[in-house]
C-alpha cells in the first residue's frame, strides 16, 4: 500500500477553467484511459514535459540572438570610424542572417 498514493481533486464548476475541465474528463476516450487516474497521470506528464521543452527552446532561442548579436557588434567593432549610415547598412546586411539562422533553429526544434 506504500507504493499508492491517494490525493483528491475538486471542480468547482462555478468556474469556467474548472468546468472545461471537467467536461473533458468525462468526454475522456474510456477505451484507452479507463479511470480518472490515467487520464490525469497522463495529463500531467504531457503538461510538464512541454513546459520543460519550452524552457529549453526558451533558452536556446536567447542563446542564439545572443551569438548573432555578438558576432554584429564584433564585426562593426573593427570598422573604422562607422558612420551611421555604414551602422545602418550592416544592420540591414545581418538581420537576413539572423533570421535565416532563427529559422533554421526552429525548423529542427519542431
Amino acid at each position: 500500500m506504500d507504493n499508492i498514493k491517494n490525493i483528491n481533486i475538486r471542480f468547482n464548476l462555478d468556474k469556467p477553467e474548472a468546468r472545461l475541465a471537467w467536461e473533458k474528463l468525462q468526454e475522456r476516450d474510456r477505451g484507452k484511459d479507463k479511470s480518472y487516474s490515467k487520464t490525469i497521470i497522463h495529463a500531467l506528464l504531457q503538461y510538464f514535459d512541454t513546459e520543460e521543452k519550452e524552457t529549453d527552446i526558451q533558452v536556446i532561442i536567447h542563446q542564439s540572438i545572443k551569438d548573432s548579436l555578438k558576432e554584429f557588434f564584433d564585426e562593426i567593432h573593427h570598422l573604422p570610424q562607422v558612420s551611421k549610415q555604414e551602422l545602418a547598412e550592416k544592420q540591414v546586411e545581418m538581420k537576413p542572417k539572423i533570421d535565416d539562422e532563427l529559422m533554421d533553429m526552429m525548423d529542427e526544434l519542431f
